[in-house]
């Protein structure tokens, strides 16, 4: 699998256990090269293409851009949506009857109270277990103070409810030490994510990185 883009003649190999550095040191093409990245998450034209075998692939269905590592949410709704779906698959195959006798219980409490109102009810017979979820907050747990921690958990989630493979963080280098990085490599390497770093400086190499530097002038120099 690669990602690349023609008119910069760029191409990062996404390479399993290796981590892809993309430094940028033009302000200009840096902003451009995110714009173009957000483009490519949102499923609109982009610059720059996510390949494997001369297919195009579809970045948005497989790929995440994290530019804010702060703003990172566990309970985001496309994540907690998956949850309700896989909960409310299991209630209704693997503790169906408990469901029924459930739903049996709600109706008959919702149908006794109704009859000491003064006004004419009606309410739905079918059990809302997405609603039940919701009424009850049922949410992931985000109790991790350290950035590095919440990004971990994260990763996690993206892969295991999600089923993404490929993530890019924007100047992630800026908020991580070095110890901190070679824990979240770990963690991707081990959910088989391949992750791209978007940086607008050079700052100091890790095993496992490969470097792609497109200096001032547009000049590209790579480090493998």
């Amino acid at each position: 699998m690669k990602i690349v883009d023609e008119k910069m003649e760029i191409q990062l190999e996404l390479i399993e256990n290796q981590i892809q550095i993309l430094v940028l040191e033009n302000e200009q093409t840096f902003s451009n090269v995110i714009m173009q990245f957000l483009k490519l998450s949102q499923n609109v034209e982009s610059q720059w293409l996510l390949m494997e075998q001369d297919k195009i692939l579809q970045f948005h269905k497989i790929g995440q851009v994290i530019v804010d590592p702060f703003s990172i949410d566990n309970n985001e709704r496309k994540i907690i949506q998956k949850v309700y779906q896989e909960m409310q698959i299991c209630a209704q195959e693997e503790f169906a009857i408990e469901t029924a006798e459930i739903n049996a219980c709600i109706v008959s409490y919702i149908e006794e109270i109704t009859q000491k109102m003064p006004y004419n009810l009606v309410f739905d017979l079918n059990l809302d277990f997405q609603g039940i979820l919701k009424t009850y907050g049922v949410r992931l747990e985000t109790c991790m103070e350290r950035l590095i921690e919440r990004l971990v958990d994260y990763i996690k989630l993206l892969k295991r409810v999600l089923g993404i493979t490929v993530v890019v963080f924007i100047n992630l280098k800026t908020y991580l030490s070095e110890k901190e990085l070679e824990l979240l490599y770990e963690a991707c390497k081990y959910e088989k994510i391949y992750i791209i770093l978007i940086e607008n400086v050079m700052r100091q190499r890790i095993t496992g990185e490969n470097i792609c530097i497109v200096d001032r002038d547009g000049c590209i120099i790579k480090i493998d």
